[in-house]
């Protein structure tokens, strides 16, 4: 029974080993913010932030047939570029490619074999000096091609841009793929897996799961033609890390990446402090406050136009519970969602006593198919209790398909946690919508107030019962203690 004893303390050990690695992971994470902090101005930082949002930049995602540049860096390799490299490129299925070549003071045939080629998209030039790399081979691997690289971005006149190393190829449909990618997404860059030979004839297959040293490499990324304002770094050997780090860090991690996806908007303390008095005046802490009547009637006004009716909750996730519970069919068993929603939306139904029911969601939206929809509901029938789509990342989910199921007599849950604010042709979203709207005013959300939640729809009569609820039970519970009192 001795090994039991070492039980607790391998345990430990694996504790703090574990601690270990998660604060190297956390103090490389912070490195490398100071380090983007260092490597890119301020100014350029702001430059970064005002231009991605202009019509200039972003037009590049809506062009039909945008130019590719791709960047080559190379030395003294005349045989591997142009048998490999060079007509790996050619071969691509998208054709609208410039390739801009660099030698790095190149000695051999290198400008012969690119000639043979003999392809107009091809450009060629070579360095009359090699760059000042350092003499360690290590660190010479590390950042050697830095000078013929940043003289080809500069050359480059691509929308997009990509790179190749000398001795790699492509597979012939990379390009399409990722331009149609970028596009789609509107991403400043993307990356990808890849394969690399271990030894001769023997190839391994990097995943390149997260966006680090040792799992992105020079041909592994595809970028906005903006970023090629950040020129690869000679001195990177200095930090122990390739050229390409440097630049891949500042445009996608640390500094680059403090990019505020939601800025809370605070509202200086002298606007509400009057609020707080009017609530120590009512004596009213909780429950149908003169302040949260007021909340929902300006709600209705302002976003709604005073149509229909409004509920506040206590979070978006008893909102849902209290819409689901009163407008699910009776009769029904499944409650029809997306397989892509916050956990939230399945909870709430199973609280209601109904069975989640996921489909698939389209690759245009993010949102539940509607295709889908009529398939379950064709194929189950009288055992939809309700449908439950979800507004994905406060996306503007097409309503009028779901008006028509409410008006069918298929009850709607709208779950559009983070949809509080969106406008459809200058009306907020849902104000025209018969069935149920519940929203989230999370801190997470665009209307973040720390917790809460409210309930809209049209029909006044649905928001009417669900409000009224509570208030019928605490009226019961009042007429129950003062029966225990007058015993």
């Amino acid at each position: 029974m001795r090994w039991l004893s070492s039980i607790p303390g391998l345990a430990s050990r694996l504790y703090v080993k574990n601690k270990i690695r998660t604060l190297r992971s956390e103090l490389d994470s912070e490195l490398d913010i100071l380090r983007s902090k260092h490597d890119v101005p301020d100014q350029l930082f702001d430059q970064f932030q005002e231009d991605r949002v202009s019509q200039k930049y972003q037009e590049v995602y809506c062009q039909p047939f945008p130019l590719v540049s791709v960047c080559i860096a190379t030395y003294n390799r005349a045989d591997l570029l142009a048998n490999r490299a060079l007509k790996s490129v050619l071969n691509q299925t998208y054709t609208n490619i410039e390739i801009v070549v660099v030698g790095d003071c190149c000695t051999d045939t290198t400008e012969e074999q690119v000639a043979k080629l003999d392809d107009k998209r091809i450009t060629f030039i070579n360095l009359p000096k090699r760059g000042d790399y350092p003499n360690d081979p290590q660190w010479r691997w590390m950042v050697a091609g830095t000078v013929p690289l940043n003289h080809a971005l500069e050359k480059s006149r691509g929308e997009f841009i990509c790179h190749l190393d000398d001795d790699d190829e492509f597979l012939p449909d990379r390009i399409e793929k990722l331009l149609h990618f970028i596009q789609k997404t509107r991403a400043d860059l993307v990356w990808h897996p890849f394969f690399y030979e271990k030894q001769e004839g023997r190839w391994g297959f990097n995943e390149a799961l997260e966006f680090q040293s040792g799992q992105v490499t020079t041909s592994s990324v595809f970028y906005h033609r903006w970023l090629k304002q950040i020129p690869w770094d000679i001195n990177a050997f200095k930090y122990r890390e390739p050229a390409v780090t440097p630049l891949l860090r500042k445009a996608t991690t640390g500094h680059m990446m403090r990019i505020p996806f939601l800025k809370p908007n605070l509202v200086p303390k002298e606007r509400f402090l009057h609020y707080l008095q009017q609530i120590e005046d009512s004596r009213i802490y909780s429950n149908y406050g003169p302040l949260n009547s007021l909340f929902e009637n300006r709600v209705l006004s302002k976003y709604f136009k005073d149509a229909g009716a409004v509920s506040t909750v206590c979070n978006a996730a008893t909102g849902l519970i209290l819409a689901l519970s009163q407008s699910k069919r009776p009769t029904g068993r499944y409650a029809l969602m997306p397989s892509f929603t916050f956990p939230a939306t399945p909870l709430a139904a199973m609280w209601c006593g109904l069975e989640p029911y996921f489909l698939d969601i389209r690759e245009d939206t993010w949102c539940v198919d509607e295709q889908a929809i009529n398939q379950a509901l064709n194929d189950l029938g009288s055992q939809v209790a309700i449908v439950v789509p979800y507004a994905t990342f406060g996306t503007a989910v097409d309503l009028s398909y779901y008006a028509k199921l409410q008006a069918s007599g298929v009850p709607v849950v709208v779950d559009a946690a983070a949809s509080f604010g969106t406008l459809v042709s200058n009306e907020h979203f849902g104000s025209s919508f018969p069935g149920v709207i519940v929203f989230s005013f999370h801190a997470t959300k665009p209307f973040g107030i720390g917790e809460g939640g409210l309930v809209y729809s049209r029909n006044e009569k649905l928001i009417v019962y669900e409000y009224l609820m509570p208030t019928r039970t605490e009226k019961c519970r009042l007429r129950m203690q003062t029966r225990r009192q007058g015993h």
